[in-house]
C-alpha cells in the first residue's frame, strides 16, 4: 500500500477504490471487484457507503447473483448487515423480485429487520414473505422435479432447431419451431452455475418486458446445458446485416425517412426500458447487431421486404450482466505496478490493454461510451452514446471511425475526445437536416449528464420525421402487423 499514490495520498486512493468496488458490486462485475480488492488490499467486509449500504446490499438490490455468491462464499461477509434505512440484503433482493438471489441469501441464514421490534426475524415472519417467489434450486442435469420450475422454463424436447441464422460471443442463434410456431433460439456458451444464477435472475426480469420495439422473450431452457433462450423470430435479420447488404448493393440504401424510422424505433424501445420503475434496464451493448428488423409474419415476408418495411426491435437487452464475463487479458508491458493499480480507476492514457470487453467482440468498441472505456462508473446514458453512433451510421451511411481499428476508435473517443464528422452530404448525396446532426452530437456528448434522455430523443426524431416527405412506396403499401 505504501507505493499507491494519488493527488491526496494513499488514503484518498483507497477511498476511491472502495467507491469503485461498491459500484462494480452493483453492476455484477466480479472480476473487477476481485482486482480492486487484490491491488488495493481492500476487505469487502468493511466496505460501505454513507448510508451504510454494504457491498452485499448493493449486489442483492440489483440481482447480481455472481457477486452475492462471491461475497458469501469467498469473502465471508456478514449476511445480515443493516443499513441506515433498516434494510438487510435479503429485503433488498425480495423487494427487487430477485428470487434466485433471495434463495441464495436464505440458504446463508439471511433475515429481515423488523423496525417495530428492533430485531432480525426470519423472512416468513415478516410482511415481505408474500412477495417472495420460490424458484427452482439449481437442478442437476436429468433432474425431473418440475414442481419449482420458473414459469418461463421450456422443455427442450419441444424445440426443433431448423437452421443457423447467426453466431456471436454469447452463442449461436437458430431459426426453430416451438409448438408449431417459428421462433429464434439462442444456444449459449456459458455453462457454469454462477452464470446460470445471474442468467435466471435476468430472465425473470425479461419475461416482464413487453413492447413493440423489443424482441419478445418467450422462455428458456436452463435445466441442462447448453442453456437456450427462446424469443420471437425476426425475419429481417439485424441492422448490421442490412448495413453489409448496402455495402454490396448501394441501391438498397434506406431513404432518410426510413433511416429516421429505424432510429425512432430503437429510441422507442430504449425509452421504455429506461423508464421502467422497478427494473430500469441498461442495455450496455447497443449496436447494429442487436437491432433487428422485422415485426412481420416470418412465413410470408422475405428478408428484403422486412428490411425495407419492418419494425426495428431491440435484442439481447439485459443479458450483458450474466453473459459478458470476459475482460481484457493483454499484458501491460513496461507499465509499473503503481500505474496498473490506478489504470482501471483513474484511466491512464495507456489503458487500452485493460479495457473491459463487454461482449468480447471488437465490433462493440465503436459504440462504447467514453466512461465505460475509461472504467468509470456509468448509468443509462451509455446507451444514449451508443445510439448516437448507430444513428450516425444510419444517417451518414458511414461506419463511425470506419478507417481505424475499433479499439483505436474507442480510445480516440474515450481518451482524446474525438467524434465522427458529418460531411456536407451523406454517402448517398443527401444533405442531412441540422436537427438530426445536432441531436446526434448531443447524444455523444463527453459528459453523460449533457446527453438527452430517450424521451427527448423520441420527441425530436418525431418532429424530424413529420418534416420529411412521404415516399411513394409508403403511400401505396400499408402493413398490418398482428402481434
Amino acid at each position: 500500500m505504501n507505493n499507491i499514490h494519488s493527488l491526496h495520498g494513499a488514503k484518498a486512493a483507497r477511498r476511491l477504490a472502495t467507491t469503485e468496488l461498491l459500484f462494480f458490486c452493483r453492476v455484477g462485475d466480479v472480476a473487477r471487484c476481485q482486482k480492486i480488492c487484490d491491488e488495493f488490499q481492500i476487505d469487502p467486509r468493511h466496505a460501505q457507503d454513507y448510508d451504510k449500504r454494504t457491498a452485499l446490499h448493493l449486489a442483492a438490490a440489483e440481482g447480481c447473483y455472481s457477486v452475492v455468491t462471491w461475497l458469501l462464499s469467498n469473502v465471508g461477509v456478514d449476511v445480515n448487515p443493516i443499513d441506515r434505512f433498516n434494510r438487510t440484503p435479503l429485503e433488498e433482493a425480495v423487494r427487487g423480485d430477485f428470487g434466485d438471489v433471495a434463495d441464495l441469501l436464505l440458504q446463508a441464514g439471511a433475515k429481515v429487520y423488523l423496525e417495530d421490534e428492533q430485531k432480525l426475524v426470519p423472512l416468513e415472519k415478516s410482511a415481505l414473505a408474500r412477495y417472495h417467489s420460490v424458484y427452482d434450486r439449481f437442478c442437476k442435469d436429468g433432474d425431473d422435479d418440475d414442481g419449482l420450475q420458473p414459469e418461463w422454463e421450456i422443455n427442450r424436447d419441444e424445440l426443433e432447431l431448423l437452421n443457423q441464422v447467426g453466431t456471436g460471443e454469447y452463442g449461436t442463434v437458430y431459426r426453430a419451431k416451438w409448438l408449431g410456431s417459428i421462433v429464434a433460439v439462442k444456444v449459449l456458451k456459458g455453462c457454469d452455475a454462477v452464470t446460470l444464477g445471474d442468467l435466471r435472475t435476468e430472465l425473470h426480469v425479461l419475461q416482464k418486458i413487453h413492447h413493440p420495439h423489443c424482441t419478445q422473450f418467450l422462455g428458456a431452457c436452463t435445466r441442462q446445458t447448453p442453456y437456450m433462450i427462446v424469443t420471437e423470430f425476426i425475419p429481417g435479420g439485424s441492422l448490421a446485416d442490412f448495413f453489409k447488404i448496402i455495402d454490396m448493393d448501394h441501391t438498397r440504401h434506406p431513404t432518410l425517412r426510413r433511416a429516421v424510422q429505424i432510429a425512432l424505433g430503437c429510441a422507442y424501445g430504449m425509452r421504455y426500458m429506461h423508464a421502467r420503475r422497478r427494473h430500469l434496464i441498461i442495455h450496455r451493448d447497443l449496436k447494429p447487431a442487436n437491432l433487428m428488423l422485422g415485426g412481420m409474419p416470418p412465413d410470408i415476408i422475405d428478408r428484403p421486404t422486412a428490411q425495407k418495411y419492418g419494425v426495428c426491435k431491440i435484442a439481447d437487452f439485459g443479458l450483458s450482466k450474466s453473459l459478458a464475463l470476459g475482460k481484457g487479458t493483454a499484458n501491460n508491458a513496461g507499465v509499473t505496478k503503481n500505474e496498473r493499480q490506478m489504470m482501471a480507476l483513474q484511466n491512464d492514457g495507456n489503458c487500452l490493454n485493460e479495457v473491459y470487453q463487454l461482449t468480447g467482440e471488437t465490433g462493440s468498441y465503436r459504440y462504447m461510451s467514453p466512461e465505460v472505456f475509461r472504467h468509470e462508473p456509468y448509468n443509462s446514458k451509455v446507451d444514449v452514446y451508443a445510439f448516437a453512433m448507430i444513428a450516425y451510421e444510419l444517417f451518414e451511411g458511414s461506419i463511425p471511425f470506419g478507417l481505424i481499428h475499433p479499439i483505436q476508435a474507442a480510445r480516440q473517443a474515450g481518451i482524446e475526445g474525438v467524434r465522427p464528422i458529418f460531411k456536407p452530404q451523406n454517402r448517398w448525396g443527401k444533405k442531412l437536416p441540422s436537427e438530426l446532426k445536432d441531436l446526434v452530437a448531443q447524444c455523444w456528448a463527453p459528459m453523460p449528464g449533457d446527453r438527452p434522455d430517450f424521451h427527448s430523443i423520441c420527441t425530436r426524431l418525431e418532429a424530424v420525421l413529420d418534416s420529411l416527405p412521404v415516399e411513394k412506396a409508403d403511400k401505396k403499401k400499408k402493413e398490418c402487423i398482428i402481434m
